[in-house]
């Protein structure tokens, strides 16, 4: 990783991403305006930061909420400072995610095994390609975190409001 670091083909950057600056420490970085892969994972406000970004993929891996039912239309309310508790309260539904993705003219096309991220590709790319519909209902995949292992998230000790998107 070193080689691709000193080439500069890889730049870290070291800084807390929000909604807000999103856009900014992108820019700062150099990313430009589209690009092949992303990959967003940030727990708790994935889908306030995906939806901001003025940026477009190719291909785009993004962390999911799958303890919410595919087709409802819900995150957590966006706190630029929240962060994940180990409960289920975290992201946004997959559906949220689709919605997200199709204003970025990228297709829903699949989520892995075990229920934690979604792809996404450019929908003029994914046609005739990946399993149709693109949608939350046909490609939703349930929690399966044990696979790897790893316990489950706990069940949320109090009620708690989420987002409801329209």
């Amino acid at each position: 990783m070193s080689d691709y670091v000193s080439d500069g083909r890889l730049k870290i950057v070291d800084a807390l991403v929000t909604a807000e600056n999103v856009n900014e420490v992108l820019d700062e970085a150099g990313v430009p305006a589209t690009f092949d892969y992303l990959s967003l994972d940030i727990d708790y406000n994935t889908s306030h930061v995906w939806a901001r970004m003025n940026r477009r993929a190719r291909v785009s891996c993004i962390e999911y909420n799958a303890h919410m039912p595919p087709s409802m239309l819900i995150s957590v309310p966006y706190d630029p400072h929240g962060t994940w508790d180990g409960s289920h309260w975290f992201g946004a539904s997959l559906k949220t995610l689709e919605r997200i993705g199709a204003t970025k003219g990228l297709a829903l096309v699949d989520c892995d095994l075990m229920g934690v991220n979604a792809f996404f590709v450019a929908a003029e790319e994914a046609v005739g390609r990946f399993r149709e519909p693109f949608d939350a209902e046909t490609h939703f995949e349930p929690p399966r975190f044990h696979v790897l292992g790893t316990a489950n998230h706990f069940a949320l000790s109090r009620p708690r409001a989420w987002s409801v998107q329209d």
